[in-house]
């Protein structure tokens, strides 16, 4: 064998044990106990995979993000009904898109486990968990939008706020206006 071949060779090794060392010796920690919380704590749908082995239904998760609500944005009975009968109308979809993409995700996982996979494969996949997770996002969206449509202005913030909180990602798709409008373009 030429030189070359003996340095790409012993170049490919070393990459190897480097990359096997650190992910021996810098493995994150695991995740910490399960996350269930009684009533003030957020709603969380589910705990440490290793001490769940399923997911909790619909009607669990709604009962715990009612408790939640009432409890953290003290919602009259009127509006504890309305976000029920929201919750029980979306939820059945929320978790078959949700199932659906998990699938998916799952199916993707498997391709890259065989160890070569077709770039076909998994270029079929990605747009489709796309959609999936997309169809989930739309889901949750029009969720909080009539949610927030029966609080009244102050449990609106501390919603906002809370879901701020939550999803750190919302930050960006919540409007905080400071009590003012962005399109406002007059002095401070």
């Amino acid at each position: 064998m030429s030189r070359g071949l003996y340095v790409l060779l012993g170049l490919s090794l070393g990459l190897n044990v480097g990359l096997g060392l650190s992910l021996v010796l810098f493995r994150p920690a695991p995740p910490g106990p399960g996350v269930f919380r009684q009533v003030p704590g957020p709603p969380v749908v589910a705990e440490h995979p290793a001490e769940r082995t399923e997911e909790p239904g619909a009607e669990e998760v709604m009962e715990r993000r009612l408790e939640w609500l009432t409890h953290t944005l003290h919602l009259s009975p009127e509006q504890r009904e309305q976000f029920a009968r929201s919750m029980r109308r979306r939820l059945p979809q929320l978790f078959d898109r949700r199932l659906e993409a998990r699938r998916l995700r799952e199916r993707m996982h498997a391709l890259y486990s065989m160890g070569n996979p077709s770039p076909d494969s998994l270029l079929d996949l990605i747009p489709r968990i796309a959609a999936a997770q997309a169809a989930v996002d739309s889901i949750v969206a029009l969720g909080m939008l009539e949610e927030v449509r029966v609080l009244t202005p102050e449990q609106r913030r501390v919603y906002l706020e809370k879901m701020r909180q939550m999803m750190p990602g919302l930050r960006h798709a919540v409007p905080c206006y400071r009590g003012r409008h962005p399109s406002h373009k007059g002095p401070r």
